[in-house]
Parts: structure tokens; C-alpha cells; sequence
């Protein structure tokens, strides 16, 4: 059963006041007193009757409800959670309204009424924040519970709760489930004219979301081009940004399915436009309508034009062949904050026209590749089906900017992919030399022996050689060209630093999950470390073992000693034992029963150094894999930090591990 009231209107807008009879005497009395319990009444609804109702609540009842809870006898104290919703909520349609009141003509009446409508709703979020005040005061750490009666009080809320811990979540308690269930509040829903300014505020979000995305990231390569980060941080967090712009367009697509295409996304916000420029201009007509360059940039509007162009000649049987030159010459070394936009765009179309055609290479042969970013397999999509979503957009802008924030140091990933790979490669090919004709332990099966062999072999044909250069040979011989030039060789890898940070990520998650598995198999770091220790605890004036130091910092004294570095000879037997798997109840005191006891956990092996190795490592390297990070796998890896962290603080656990 749903309670609502149909009488009241459900747009986001101030209530119509309308004229009604003045009262007088105890009639006035009683309306007074009847209106203010009728918030409260609401709220203290009989349980049991309620049971698991849901009821719809119009936008003009949120402030009486935030006072009944305020004035509630019993202590209502509001979630963290709810209130960052809420200040999220009015920053960004604050944002939103100042962004749409540019270029508005105050003579225009109905978009002035939209203004004042969005407005409202913004004001009236404001005062039930302000009004819940007291309920959270004391969830965001402050003594006292009395509001504070500023000019900007949503700015010290958002300062108070921007650095608020945020509290595990309790485990639901067992057991049969309470008779009575609390009712649920939902807001009406708005009506078309309102479905329509919430599409257009959804798809602000969407683009105010990737221009901050979008200026991040260009910060960082900012930072790489000084050398203040390395490659793979720039690259794996540019990726990241473009899987959190899938997720935000994602979202809108659950609410709006219609917003699938950039092109009906662009109409809809034009005919706004037009509608406050008084221009004659529908959503999904055909004409032209003038708009500022800050808001064609902002919608990336010329470079979707330039995804759009290319798509036009695109043939499914052949790749497009390129003339270096035919649109210009990019010049490197130019200055482009002294060009205009017209030169400007002119550099983006050389870049992105003659860079293109790599992408068809590779989605219309199927190449396989090392590692592949969202841009790569995004572009490779749209070549087969020509379809243009706002992320790969947004994506396609953000490689043109890092081009022009790189340009003559544009090549730097290619040469740091390279270097690093080489050197991957040089280390397994010096494990396949010491390890030829060695006795392999049972532990190492000789499929682990292929892995290596596989990894080395994708090392050498799809990063130490150009995998696209074949098939452009090819292509050109088929078109009777002449044979392509060799600086053809590692085109894309040349110009595509993002794509080469990916693959030096991929080349580095390979290398130390190869080292690891050996070591946990073989013992290549473990009994070594072990040895040294005790020749040091031995004999103090033991020389050094630089590696060895290395490894133990790295990896710490308490995975690799289990517990801790031992002192005595008689505690670096048993925690070699530990390591090898026996249980701690062997070396109990007064054992009567002589057999070994072996652990439940098994041996004790290394572990990744880095904590969000795991979470890259599961997508990167398998077909069409991604390196999405979900919020079940951060929960998992948050809560796995914590136990580790909790145990290696708790004397109780190293004292235990001490009392053998």
C-alpha cells in the first residue's frame, strides 16, 4: 500500500499559494496546532500498522519532515552518508544552475521560471541540511549539537565531513527477523516537464564529471613530462579515469536509456541552448545552431566531429590508407598556446587522422596484443560498428592532450616500454640459462617452465617487435604501394604513450608474479634469507648479504621470517620449520606425540609488495581484460589490510607466536 497525495504537485517548485479564508477565534487555534503536528504524525506512525509500507513523499514536505526528526523525543542521529549525498547534491546543481544561467535572457519567462524553479529546489535542500544540523553534529566529531547560524554554514558542513573516517559497516545479526519493519520515504515522482530538467541536469553531471577527470589527468602528465612521476603511474591512473567515465555514462544510460549516443546527448543539450538564445531549435531536429567555443570544447564537440569524419570513410573490408602529410605537417616544437583555434584543430585532425588507421589495424585483423588500454579497445570498437559513445569521446580528447602537453617528448613511453621490457626479457633468459639441466623440484610443475616460456615469447613478438608493421605491409602490397618506410615500424606505440604505460604495467605484474611463484616453489629468496640470518645471528660479524638486506626490507622481516626476524639458533630452526609449512603446535611444550604436525594454511610463501597488484593483475593480461576496480574488490582488498594490520599490532598474536 502507498500513501501519497495526489493533490499536491510534484515538480521540484515552490507550492501555488492560493487565497483561503482568513479564521478566527478557536478555529484558527486548532488549524495551528493541527499543522504543527502534521509533520510529526508522519514519523511516529504506529509501527505495527505501518508494517513495510512505502510512502511517497512530495519535495514540499522534506523541510517539516528534517523538523519532526529534529523535534523527535527520541535521539535520531542522521549517517555520514546521507549527509556527503546531500552536499554532493547541492554542489553540483548549484554548478549546474550557475552553468545554464550563462547566456540566459532575464526577458525570457520561461526560462526564467526554470531558473527560479531550480532554484528553489537548491534553497530548499539547503534548509534541510541546515535543519538536520543538530542530528549530526556529533557523527562529525563536535561536542556540542547546536547549529551554527552562519552565511555559510553548507561550506563548514562540507569542511567537517570531507575528512570524516568512514566507520566498517556492522554485520547484520542473526537470527529471525523483527516483526515490525521500519516504513520507507521515497520521493514522488516528477512529472515530464520536471523528467526533462532532470535528463539536462543528469547529463551536466556527466560532463561537469569528466571535465574534472579531464583536468586531473592532464596534471599528471604535466608531472611526467618534469619526470616528477614515472609512466606507469601517469598511464594506469589515465586508464582508470577513462573506466570511471564508462561507470558515470553507464549510470545515466540506467535512468536514461535514450542518452545512449553522443549525437542525441548534443541535441538535447543544444536545444536548451537554443531555447535560451530564443533560437528556433527542437531536440532531435536537423539545423545548425551557433553556440560559444567554450561550450563546443566542453562537450568535446570538435573532437567527436573528428571521430565522426573518419567513420564516414571507413570501409569494412579495407583499412584506410594515410598519406603522411595530406592534412599538414605536425610540428613538434611549435608553441600551441600562441596558435588559435583554428590551427589548433588543425593539429588534432593531423594527430588523430593519421593515427587512426593503427587502430584499424589492429580491430579488424584481430591483433593480439601484451596489454590493452580502454582507449585502444574503445577506438578498435568504434571502427567496427561506428558507433561514437560520450566516454570514448572524452577519451579520444584527453590522448589528443597529452600528445600536445608531451609533443617532441612524445616518443619518452615508447623508449622507457623498450628499456623496460628488454630488461624483463634479459632476466628470464638468465633464469632459462642458470636453470638448464638443473633437477626441478616436485613443487615446480613443468607447466610453470611454459609460462615462463610464454611470457618471453609475447615479450619478444608483441612489445620488442612491431606487430602492426606486418599487416601494413601487407596492406599496401595488396593496394599495389610501394613497401611502407621504416619509420613506419612502432608507429602507434611511438604516439600512444598511454597504451605503452599499460603494457610496461603488464610487463612489470608478469615479472614479479613469476618471481614470486619460483620463490614459493623453489625457495630461490626464502632459504636463502633464512641461511643469512642465522650465520649473522651466529656469528655477528658476518659479512653483509646486500641482496638479501634488499629483499627483507622489501618484502618485510614479518612475511619472510613468519613473525619476525628470529634472534636465537633455536627460533631460526623453528621459523624455517613455520615457513615450510609445520604447524606452531609442533614445537608446543610437552609434546607427547613425535609426528610432524602440518599447518592447515600449508607453506608460507611471498606475497605481492604492492596491495592493488591483484586487483590490475586479475583483467590485465587475460582476453579482452579489463583492470576494473569494483567496489566488492576494494572492500575485499580494504578488509584483508585490515586483518594484516590488526594482527601485526596485536602483542597478544606476537606473543603467542613467541610461547612455543
Amino acid at each position: 500500500m502507498t500513501w501519497s497525495r495526489p493533490s499536491i504537485s510534484a515538480n521540484h517548485g515552490p507550492p501555488e499559494q492560493t487565497r483561503t479564508p482568513r479564521l478566527k477565534g478557536k478555529a484558527r487555534k486548532e488549524a495551528k496546532k493541527g499543522t504543527a503536528s502534521s509533520s510529526a504524525r508522519i514519523l511516529s506512525a504506529d509501527a505495527s500498522s505501518a508494517g513495510s509500507k512505502n510512502f511517497v513523499v512530495n519535495s514540499s514536505e522534506l523541510l517539516p519532515l528534517a523538523n519532526a526528526i529534529v523535534a523527535s523525543k527520541k535521539p535520531v542521529e542522521v549517517p555520514a552518508d546521507i549527509i556527503r549525498a546531500g552536499l554532493r547534491a547541492v554542489s553540483a546543481r548549484k554548478r549546474s544552475a550557475a552553468f545554464f544561467r550563462k547566456g540566459t535572457d532575464d526577458e525570457d519567462e520561461e526560462t526564467a521560471a526554470d531558473n527560479r524553479r531550480h532554484s528553489y529546489f537548491i534553497s530548499l535542500m539547503e534548509k534541510v541540511l541546515s535543519a538536520l544540523q543538530p542530528c549530526f553534529a556529533v557523527s562529525a566529531g563536535t561536542d556540542s549539537t547546536e547549529v551554527i547560524l552562519s552565511d555559510d554554514i553548507l561550506e563548514s558542513l562540507e569542511n567537517r565531513f570531507s575528512s570524516l573516517e568512514v566507520e566498517e559497516p556492522v554485520e547484520p545479526k542473526t537470527g529471525p527477523a523483527p516483526r515490525n519493519e521500519q516504513p520507507t520515504y521515497e520521493l514522488q515522482a516528477p512529472q515530464k516537464n520536471d523528467k526533462d530538467e532532470e535528463k539536462l541536469f543528469a547529463i551536466f553531471c556527466l560532463f561537469d564529471d569528466l571535465a574534472r577527470l579531464r583536468s586531473f589527468v592532464l596534471d599528471l602528465w604535466e608531472q611526467y613530462k618534469q619526470r616528477k612521476i614515472d609512466l606507469i603511474t601517469a598511464s594506469v591512473t589515465t586508464n582508470t579515469a577513462f573506466q570511471l567515465a564508462i561507470k558515470a555514462q553507464d549510470e545515466i544510460l540506467v535512468n536514461f536509456p535514450a542518452s545512449a549516443d553522443y549525437q542525441d546527448v548534443l541535441g538535447i543539450l543544444i536545444a536548451k541552448w537554443a531555447r535560451m538564445q530564443k533560437s528556433p531549435f527542437e531536440a532531435g531536429a536537423e539545423g545548425e545552431v551557433e553556440i560559444d567555443d567554450d561550450l563546443a570544447h566542453w562537450v568535446y564537440a570538435p573532437t567527436h566531429s573528428l571521430l565522426d569524419s573518419f567513420c564516414d570513410v571507413l570501409d569494412p573490408k579495407f583499412v584506410p590508407l594515410m598519406k603522411r602529410g595530406h592534412f599538414g605537417v605536425y610540428d613538434p616544437l611549435a608553441d600551441r598556446s600562441k596558435m588559435d583555434g583554428v590551427e589548433q584543430n588543425k593539429e588534432d585532425l593531423i594527430v588523430l587522422m593519421e593515427l587512426l588507421p593503427e587502430f584499424c589495424f589492429i580491430s579488424k585483423y584481430n591483433i593480439h596484443m601484451f596489454a590493452t588500454d580502454e582507449l585502444t579497445r574503445g577506438l578498435g570498437q568504434m571502427v567496427l560498428t561506428k558507433n561514437i559513445p560520450i566516454w570514448l569521446v572524452f577519451a579520444t580528447a584527453v590522448f589528443l592532450d597529452v600528445h600536445h602537453i608531451l609533443r617532441e617528448k612524445v616518443e619518452l613511453g615508447f623508449q622507457e616500454l623498450q628499456a623496460r621490457t628488454s630488461v624483463a626479457k634479459s632476466q628470464l633468459d638468465r633464469y632459462f640459462e642458470l636453470s638448464r639441466g638443473l633437477r626441478k623440484p616436485d613443487t615446480w610443475p613443468k607447466d610453470n617452465e611454459k609460462v615462463f616460456e610464454q611470457i618471453s615469447d609475447e615479450m619478444s613478438k608483441f612489445i620488442l617487435t612491431d606487430v602492426v608493421f606486418p599487416f601494413k605491409a601487407t596492406q599496401y602490397k595488396s593496394f599495389r604501394q610501394p613497401a611502407p618506410d621504416e619509420s613506419e615500424r612502432f608507429y602507434l606505440y611511438k604516439r600512444h604513450p598511454i597504451l605503452c604505460g599499460i603494457q610496461a604495467f603488464a610487463v612489470l605484474l608478469e615479472i614479479q608474479q613469476a618471481g614470486i611463484t619460483l620463490n614459493n616453489a623453489v625457495g630461490t629468496v626464502i632459504y636463502p634469507a633464512h641461511f643469512y640470518n642465522a650465520l649473522k645471528q651466529n656469528d655477528p660479524s658476518c659479512a653483509s648479504w646486500p641482496m638479501i638486506d634488499e629483499v627483507i626490507a622489501l618484502h618485510g622481516a614479518e612475511r619472510i621470517f613468519v613473525g619476525g626476524r628470529p634472534t636465537t639458533m633455536n627460533e631460526c630452526f623453528k621459523h624455517i620449520c613455520l615457513m615450510l609449512g609445520y604447524s606452531p603446535a609442533q614445537f608446543a611444550k610437552n609434546r607427547r606425540n613425535p609426528k610432524a604436525v602440518a599447518s592447515k594454511n600449508g607453506p608460507r610463501g611471498l606475497k605481492e609488495t604492492s596491495p592493488i597488484t591483484k586487483l590490475f593483475y586479475r583483467g590485465l593480461r587475460k582476453a579482452n581484460g579489463k583492470m576494473e576496480i569494483t567496489m566488492h574488490s576494494v572492500e575485499e582488498l580494504l578488509n584483508e589490510q585490515a586483518r594484516d594490520a590488526d594482527l601485526a599490532s596485536n602483542p597478544t598474536s606476537k606473543r603467542l607466536r613467541r610461547e612455543w
